[in-house]
């Protein structure tokens, strides 16, 4: 039986173990190959067709055949009647290989001319309403950027941040920021509409609203003459290079993406959805209470859980008694829970003290006995 019955249709990898013993592996054409001595069997697989096609007979191995058959008295026209045979089959397979490569080549192509369609297609871009007047874009990109990363211009290597200005050149507050995944316009959204952008300021008219971007289409003008039309400015080698570069850094910062340099500690693994699940509460405790009471800090703990947990499910409650501002982190299994903590804890007052509540950034690392 041809080994070729057991193998097509698998990738080397693939292989039982009594096959893969016959593969050898051509380090300079990137191809595998098997052969059986038993039934003189060889093929090799095709890395664009993703099969094995059968390998042409060698000629040293033609001639011996030939020998063997001249002895035992064959006659010669049937040996050269049957080798021109083999041969034009061989020529009508190599053929048929070769069209079957084209035309794969081609669907490949076509995929990856689809699939840059589509990712160009995709919509990156989110509008935000309810800026600050004097909002800037490097405070945006620290806010925004915690959701995913914001693309650069190619050209420029800026980030594509735009704030809407009114006639005088102020912030009219609202901007467009486009994200070098449109994974991010979504957690984006989840994330920070209905949050202010600066916590510590915030109050009721100061709530971002952060929505898809809805483009519309351009409205139908003349037809320009084809002739007055100007053509596009070739882009110079040294652009091009330029603009390579730049998206390589982005697919590398992307692929390392973390707001933390500091990969020692674990709360500076944690994602970034984890991040936004983290409040920090101050001051809760002055220092000379802990020293002066040693199951303050057990009491603190157990009583602010207690209460957090009235605004969603808390997964842990810290104390820094290394800290002299009294801080506070509580850990909620949902940024749902965090961003009512927000609302709720900011400006309470608890213990005598009027209460600061915040998003961790991420960065800020604090300290304990």
């Amino acid at each position: 039986m041809s080994i070729l019955e057991d193998i097509q249709g698998k990738s080397p990898t693939d292989l039982k173990a009594k096959y893969k013993k016959l593969l050898t592996y051509d380090k300079i054409n990137k191809q595998y190959s098997i052969s059986n001595v038993n039934t003189v069997e060889s093929y090799t697989f095709d890395n664009i067709l993703k099969r094995w096609v059968p390998n042409a007979i060698e000629n040293e191995e033609r001639k011996e055949a030939e020998k063997v058959e001249n002895k035992n008295g064959t006659d010669i026209s049937k040996i050269v009647d049957g080798k021109r045979k083999v041969e034009e089959d061989e020529e009508t397979e190599k053929s048929e290989l070769k069209r079957m490569r084209r035309e794969r080549r081609f669907e490949l192509k076509k995929q990856k001319q689809e699939e840059r369609e589509r990712a160009r297609k995709q919509n990156k871009c989110v509008y935000v309403t309810g800026l600050p007047s004097d909002a800037t874009a490097e405070e945006i990109q620290k806010t925004f950027g915690r959701c995913g990363l914001i693309d650069k211009d190619l050209k420029t290597g800026e980030r594509k941040i735009k704030l809407y200005k009114d006639a005088n050149g102020s912030n009219k507050g609202d901007g467009l920021i486009q994200y070098y995944k449109a994974e991010s316009c979504d957690l984006a959204i989840e994330m920070l509409n209905g949050t202010p952008l600066r916590p510590s300021e915030s109050n009721k008219s100061d709530k971002l609203t952060v929505s898809k971007a809805i483009f519309e289409g351009k409205k139908e003008s003349k037809p320009k003459d084809t002739k007055k039309e100007k053509t596009h400015t070739p882009i110079r080698f040294k652009e091009k290079k330029k603009m390579e570069r730049t998206r390589k850094e982005l697919d590398a910062k992307l692929a390392d993406w973390s707001d933390s340099e500091n990969e020692d500690s674990t709360e500076k693994r944690m994602t970034e959805t984890e991040r936004q699940s983290v409040v920090i509460l101050k001051p809760c405790f002055t220092l000379k209470l802990l020293n002066d009471d040693p199951e303050a800090a057990k009491f603190i703990q157990e009583d602010i859980k207690q209460g957090c947990e009235e605004l969603g499910k808390v997964s842990w409650v810290r104390l820094y008694d290394g800290e002299s501002d009294g801080v506070v982190a509580v850990k909620f299994e949902s940024y749902l829970g965090a961003n009512s903590c927000l609302q709720k804890m900011n400006g309470r007052y608890y213990g005598g003290h009027k209460l600061e509540a915040v998003k961790w950034d991420g960065v800020q690392e604090y300290k304990s006995r």
